[in-house]
């Protein structure tokens, strides 16, 4: 089984990673969702296995048919050759309710979030000063980059520099670019949010999002 998650303010639905890791080269294109014994709903998976998405195609007439809430959680059973059952939908009505694989989950002890406020300081300049929480949150990685996953599909690989010196950890050499491409502002928060894999081991993927 696994999960797909779309909010109301979201583009794509957001698909769980570890399914699509463990069947790398079996899933990819069109996705055929049962609708009955002889007809399918299509879903398009936009097929990156480190950001992986369910695309526009095909989910207005899939949340039609299943009258899905705007907020939805669907879990599916795969049953190979890119062919898919629902099994259960269920409404997402908080951030602590939703799976640690999508970006705005806060499911206790599986995510860790690091906000800060933006200034011309801190956007206009080539790398970013991590400070000590998201510092030391990196340093027992051993990570030499993060792919950070903007919203609707925007993926950016990102080199961790002087990590090991936490007061001057950076991120770079392209943070104006992403900063430019994600519209980051002076005054915005962003954050930088990350799933918790068994015994805490930290996922490389960090999705980088603006909260106001």
């Amino acid at each position: 089984m696994l999960s797909i998650v779309r909010l109301a303010h979201q583009k794509y639905a957001e698909i769980e990673t570890d399914f699509v890791s463990r069947h790398r080269g079996e899933i990819n294109g069109y996705w055929k969702v049962k609708k009955n014994d002889t007809d399918y709903h299509k879903l398009k998976f936009n097929n990156d296995y480190e950001n992986p998405l369910i695309l526009v195609q095909g989910w207005n007439k899939l949340k039609d048919f299943y009258n899905l809430p705007n907020n939805v959680q669907v879990n599916l059973i795969f049953h190979g050759s890119n062919e898919f059952e629902v099994q259960s939908v269920k409404e997402v009505l908080s951030p602590n309710e939703i799976p640690p694989f999508h970006s705005r989950s806060l499911l206790p002890q599986r995510t860790a979030v690091f906000d800060f406020e933006l200034t011309r300081i801190n956007i206009q300049v080539p790398k970013f000063r991590l400070g000590q929480d998201l510092g030391s949150f990196l340093q027992t990685s051993h990570f030499d980059y993060l792919v950070l996953c903007g919203d609707n599909g925007q993926k950016f690989n990102i080199h961790l520099l002087n990590i090991n010196n936490v007061d001057r950890m950076k991120l770079g050499y392209n943070w104006e670019h992403i900063c430019n491409c994600l519209n980051f502002n002076d005054g915005n928060v962003i954050r930088f949010k990350f799933e918790l894999k068994s015994g805490n081991a930290i996922s490389s993927r960090c999705h980088l999002m603006k909260l106001a």
